[in-house]
């Protein structure tokens, strides 16, 4: 009998810690970008790592993105992400940027701030796809604005 209640504590135990939600999270996204002339576009692909907390209603992440916009930049910024509902099949998301952003002509080279939000797919507990926009700003400058579709998944 205490052979018996050990191996069903140490069953239910495992059961357990396996349910947890998966707390750290890869975003990988690709899109489009506008940085100065509103008329042309470039490429933009960012990959950020995050880790989820609030039982996945917030999370934060860091990352870097490259844009062909303008002259081309290369940015580096950390984002929060407010996700309402994470257990949904279909969930709306906000974020919030904040970083630093160089342009490939050398005309800036500083702080980098942006707002934005979309939807999340979750495909499954790990695999999610996404899509959503984005306003930014450096310096006193209007810009990136983004357009941007990717891949999220979590471990």
């Amino acid at each position: 009998m205490h052979k018996a209640l050990v191996v069903l504590v140490l069953t239910l135990t495992a059961s357990v810690a396996s349910a947890q939600e998966p707390k750290w999270l890869v975003r990988l996204q690709g899109g489009s970008a506008t940085i100065h002339d509103w008329e042309a576009s470039g490429f933009w692909a960012q990959a950020l790592v995050g880790r989820s907390f609030a039982r996945g209603v917030l999370s934060a992440d860091l990352g870097p993105a490259l844009s062909g916009a303008g002259q081309g930049y290369l940015s580096l910024t950390a984002g929060l992400e407010a996700l309402p509902f994470p257990k949904a099949v279909v969930s709306p998301f906000a974020r919030a940027e904040l970083g630093l952003l160089v342009e490939g002509d050398g005309e800036y080279g500083g702080y980098v701030a942006g707002a934005g939000g979309g939807l999340l797919v979750r495909l499954n507990d790990r695999l999610a796809l996404r899509g959503g926009a984005s306003w930014g700003v450096h310096g006193d400058v209007e810009g990136p604005i983004v357009y941007y579709g990717g891949l999220q998944v979590r471990w």
